[in-house]
């Protein structure tokens, strides 16, 4: 699934320059550290991100544009029907809506019905 910032069209087609957003607890964190270049992790490790509940990091790529955003949803709690799998809650990112750079993104691993509307809830302003 691919979301835009802009409220008025926040679910795009596929892109391949839609920025990934991951869902990072802190029993992932180690591991998706571990697949980040040596600058990209640097980065990480030099911002402080813990992957604290709410919490989230804007990855640079090599030429210094926007590669990745993670998003920290705590301390992970299992699934009850995949018990590898950490129980993650989408609606905790509707907040990223107001605080990303404009642009294109995709939500990487997060279920994206629940992800959809978190989105679409966060983006949404009432105006007369």
């Amino acid at each position: 699934m691919h979301i835009d910032t802009d409220p008025s069209a926040p679910f795009s087609g596929p892109s391949k320059k839609a920025v990934p957003i991951h869902a990072v607890t802190d029993a992932n964190l180690k591991t998706l550290l571990g697949n980040l270049s040596d600058g990209q992790r640097g980065w990480v490790e030099n911002t402080g991100f813990q992957a604290k509940q709410g919490t989230h990091c804007t990855v640079p790529g090599d030429g210094g544009d926007l590669a990745m955003v993670l998003f920290g949803m705590g301390k992970a709690q299992k699934d009850d029907e995949d018990s590898s799998a950490p129980n993650v809650d989408p609606f905790e990112m509707a907040g990223l809506t107001r605080t990303l750079p404009a642009g294109l993104y995709s939500l990487a691993d997060v279920p994206a019905a629940d992800a959809q509307l978190a989105w679409g809830l966060g983006a949404y302003s009432y105006e007369r």
